[in-house]
Parts: C-alpha cells; structure tokens; sequence
C-alpha cells in the first residue's frame, strides 16, 4: 500500500513538473513548427537516469550558459550528451522550450543533433548527439598532445562552422540567428568536423523580417557592437561573432586577452588595429605561420576584418563568408584527376577561330546565338545525357567555363571529372562528405546541405550562361564590391531592368535580342536558389537547341535574300557560311570518356 501511494506521489509529481517546465507550451511549440517533429522524442525521467548513471560526477563533459553536460547510453548502445539545465525560472525555461524548438527544425551535417527532451525532472533535460572531440576552443586555447589544429584543419573548420550558420540564416524552413556564435560553441565530432551548438538563445525569424529587437544576449569578445548599442539583433550579429572566431584561428588569442602589460583587451579591436597598422604578421599564431602561405594568411584576415566592420550593412553575408572560405579550402586542396566526355555533332560548322570567355571574340563569331550558344547547347547535350542516360547516372559537380573546351574541329568537350560522382538507378541525391567544386559556380543549396543533386549541375550551368552574356567571370575581386560576384550583379540587374548594363555588346548583338532575353531567363531559371525550381538539363537543351534552330532558319533565309540580290536571280541561294538547319537524323552524338592521366 505504501509503495502504490509513493509510485503514485512520484507520477504527480512527475507530471507536475512536466507542465511547469513548459511542457504543454513545447508540445504545442513542436505541433505548430515544421520541423522534424516525430524525430523529437520524449524521454522519461527513468531512461536518462539510467543512461547517466543517475547523472554521477564521473559523467560530466562540461559546463554550459545553460546547464551541465553529461555523457549517456541509451539502451540500444547509442551515447548521447545529456544537458541538464541549471535552474528552472523562468528565462531559463523559456531557453530551454526555445532550444528543443529551433532545433527540431534543423536538419545539417554541421550542426548537432537533438535527440530529444525530457521535462519529468525538477530540471528540463536535453538530449544531443554525443560529440566526442571536445569544443574549438580547447585546441586552440589549451595544450593538447593528442591534436594539433593544423592550418588546414582551421581552415576546413572554419568553412564548415560558415556552412552551417549560413544555412541557419538563408537555407533552413525558418530564418535563424544564433545569436551566441563562438569557438566554445563549436564542437568537433571523432573526424573533427564541426558541429554548431548551443541553441538556448538563439531566435527564428519570419522570412521577410530583416531584424529583431531582443535583450541583448551573447558573449564578450564576440558581442556585435551595433547590436549592443541599438538591441536590433540581425544574420549581420553572427557575421561579426564569425569575424572574432575567425580571428582566434589565425592569432590562437583568445577573444578577451591579456596583453604583455597585464591589460585587458579586446581580440577584435587588436586585430583591426593591427591591421590598420600593416602589421599583421604580429598576431598570427605560430603554428598556422609554419602551415599557409602569405597570401592565405591575408586573404582570412581580410575576410575577417569585413565581419567585423562595426557598421553590419558593410559586413558580408554568411553566405558569402562561406563561399570565400569553401573556394580557399577548394584552390588549396587542388583537383587531381582529370577525364572528358566528348560529344561530337557532325552537323554543325562553327566558323570562328577562337572561344574563350573574357576575351575578345572574332568579329565573324560576334553573334551570341550563332557561337557561344550554339556551344552552351552542346555542353547542355552532353550534361543532360550524364543526368539520366549514361549508366550509370553522373554528376559532373565542378561545370565551368573553363571545362568547356573547343578542339581543333570546335567540337565541345566537356572536361574534368574529378568532382564527379556516380548514382545509383533511381538515386536523386548524393549526401557528400566533402564539398568539390568552384567558388562562384558552387550551388547555394549543395554547398547549404552537402546534398549533391543533378540541379547542382544545372546552377553551375547557369553561371557559365551569365559569363556568356556579360563576358566577365564569376568573381573578381578588382571589381567594385556591387558587381565582385557576377551573379548577384546580374540578378540585382535583372530586378532593376538594368540588362543592358551588364551585357558584353563585343560579343553579343544588339539586334538580336529575343533570344538573348530567352538565354537571360534560361539564365535566371538555373539560378534559382531552390533545386526543385530548376529545369532539367533537358529542357535547357531543348531551349537552346530551338533558338539555334529558329536562328539558323532566319539566317538561311538572310543568306538567300542577299544572294538573289547580288545575283539577281530568284530560283537559286547561296550560303556558303551558313549551318545547315539542327536535324536530328544527320546528328550523330560520340560520347567517350578519356582519362588525361592515362594518356599523358
């Protein structure tokens, strides 16, 4: 009897606590989100117990803003980390309900995982994925013989730690901001990849919200200085936060630092300052000075002192800091093998004597759809046959300018296989441990996900259609910071009716633009941020391949007119430079896949 009154005591009290650490409030919280809802489970009070060996001292990993850290197994051998909150009023409870929310509408390689929740307990508990390698901050600040953070691991950590934020802001189904980025935040899984933690005071945003005015949380050392000074927290808040981790990886100083004389300062000020001064060299670490070069040294520290610009519209975007950081990663890293698929059309004559992008075309090669489109179409024959026809299904991952080559009959080659990657039949997407390809012509959404998709393909595409039309490459940094990456300057043109602006009257012709305004939306329909809104290479073909023969036949026609009026004689036409019209039956595709390496 006693027992049955005790058992009964303990399942009041249980659901008492239940409902005043939130938990009919976080049930209705999850309901209404998005997010991976059914992923989220409810542990009870027993099962973490049991996994935490009653949360014995010997099991503490650390401690957090938000509570204490502990190691667990669950009853099927996973390990988890289970944080217990370290009181229950009410700002933490609020903490807490935001936490289990944001991240049950998280779904990244880079950031950790929750497992699930339990609110039985006096305190809320939280139970995460186990990352076994500790945070970045304790490589870098504190002696370890195990492991060294190389410069490359820095480099490779930072890139995937922009990832991730990156794709909090833009990417995920609600906008998030972190709002507490930093190198104690950033943990490293048993291959030291990073994973972004802590989510207790970060804050969703509706997707037309620019900003958000809160009470200011966040970390000295990496607090956004306009966001202290107005309360306005914006995506802008975590570039700045970025900057000082970036900052840490070069100099291995902590955010807040004793210099010499025992003062106090600032890690971000000391950097600009040094910076400012051309003296650089003064703060960076003695490791990464043994591992990169100048150049890379600088390249960082000038990314890192535009995150941290104090006024946050002069800051880049995550997504820009990440990019930067993937194409460094990526000219770093190099590509080793190199293959060619070759698609010979035998149908076609191509008159000009060179192609090349950014340079000057030859003026019998000046119309855009009678050259470089008649060359785009061929490359999108070639893709749209390694999407679904080639067996097995490739994607090529790296689709450039620079790896559509012309051969000395100006058959198209598409070139340089060593980012591509095989499917599956049926397969619609590679999950990727490593992201391959080039800054500018990288998908947003591949580079987001690390979810490889033939659209990947099709965005990439779409940048080699805008260098076509504008004659410029996809970034160059001598370019005013408005036109530097060539796709936002052709999207922010289009939005503005600003296209001739931005076209390359050299090699494209005025009287010709219908179809250059059909490239222009081709163009801007591989661009779309969203995968699924893209067309298939197919299609883009089709398109192609229908203005080019719509061209042709206005050509004939042209060629026709002008030699009846030369020779005045109407039964007969002559046109000698013309193309005969695209038939399908005098079309013969050869598709062959050379190794260089083997061949040189």
């Amino acid at each position: 009897m006693f027992k049955h009154i005790e058992r009964r005591k303990c399942v009041q009290l249980k659901k008492l606590f239940f409902k005043r650490n939130g938990g009919l409030l976080l049930q209705q919280q999850l309901s209404s989100s998005d997010g991976s809802v059914q992923k989220t489970k409810i542990f009870s009070s027993n099962e973490l117990e049991k996994a935490t060996d009653y949360f014995n001292e010997n099991r503490i990993l650390g401690h957090g803003g938000q509570g204490t850290v502990y190691k667990g197994m669950l009853p099927d051998g996973s390990i988890v980390a289970v944080k217990r909150s370290t009181t229950v009023d009410e700002e933490k409870l609020e903490e807490f309900i935001n936490e289990v929310v944001i991240l049950s509408q998280i779904n990244h390689r880079n950031v950790v995982r929750l497992h699930g929740c339990c609110l039985e307990t006096d305190v809320p508990l939280l139970v995460y994925e186990f990352i076994p390698n500790g945070t970045l901050s304790q490589y870098l600040h504190e002696q370890n013989e195990d492991f060294t953070l190389s410069w490359e691991s820095r480099l490779r950590i930072a890139s995937e730690a922009a990832g991730a934020i990156s794709y909090l802001h833009s990417t995920a189904s609600i906008p998030i901001y972190h709002r507490d980025i930093k190198s104690t935040n950033i943990l490293l899984d048993e291959k030291y990849r990073a994973k972004v933690s802590d989510f207790g005071t970060s804050r969703s945003v509706s997707i037309d919200q620019t900003h958000l005015t809160t009470k200011v949380q966040g970390t000295f050392g990496y607090l956004d200085p306009e966001y202290f000074r107005t309360s306005q927290l914006t995506g802008k808040s975590d570039v700045y936060s970025f900057g000082v981790v970036l900052v840490e990886l070069l100099s291995g100083k902590k955010p807040i630092f004793l210099t010499h004389s025992l003062k106090t300062r600032s890690l971000a000020e000391h950097f600009i300052e040094l910076m400012e001064d051309s003296r650089l060299f003064d703060i960076i670490d003695a490791q990464v000075k043994g591992d990169c070069t100048e150049e890379e040294a600088i390249v960082i520290a000038n990314l890192a002192k535009r995150c941290l610009n104090m006024n946050g519209k002069n800051r880049p975007t995550m997504r820009e800091v990440a990019m930067e950081l993937e194409g460094i990663l990526l000219s770093r890293n190099g590509i080793n093998t190199q293959q060619m698929v070759e698609v010979d059309i035998s149908s076609r004559s191509i008159s000009c004597s060179t192609f090349e992008i950014g340079t000057d075309v030859p003026l019998d090669c000046k119309p855009l759809i009678s050259s470089e489109t008649w060359v785009a179409s061929e490359a999108a024959l070639a893709l749209d046959y390694l999407h679904p026809l080639a067996d097995p299904p490739v994607i090529h991952g790296d689709v450039k300018s620079v790896n559509i080559l012309l051969d000395n009959n100006y058959t198209t080659k598409v070139a340089d296989f060593g980012a591509s990657v095989l499917m599956s039949p049926g397969q619609t997407n590679i999950l990727a441990t490593k992201i391959q390809g080039t800054l500018g012509y990288l998908d947003p959404e591949y580079l987001m996900t690390g979810i490889l998709t033939v659209q990947s393909d099709v965005y990439s595409f779409g940048v080699t259609l805008v260098e076509l039309l504008t004659g410029e490459m996809p970034n160059s940094l001598s370019k005013s910071k408005e036109k530097r990456i060539v796709i936002q300057h052709f999207i922010s043109a289009l939005e503005n009716n600003h296209l001739f602006k931005i076209l390359d009257f050299q090699t494209v012709d005025e009287g010709e633009m219908d179809e250059i305004e059909v490239v222009v939306e081709l163009a801007k329909g591989c661009l779309n941020s969203m995968g699924v809104n893209r067309p298939t290479m197919k299609e883009v073909f089709d398109e192609l391949a229908k203005m080019k023969a719509l061209h042709q036949k206005s050509l004939a026609q042209q060629n026709s007119e002008e030699t009846e009026h030369l020779l005045g004689e109407s039964s007969q036409s002559f046109c000698k430079n013309a193309s005969p019209p695209m038939d399908q039956s005098q079309t013969v595709i050869s598709l062959q896949i050379e190794n260089y390496t083997n061949n040189n």
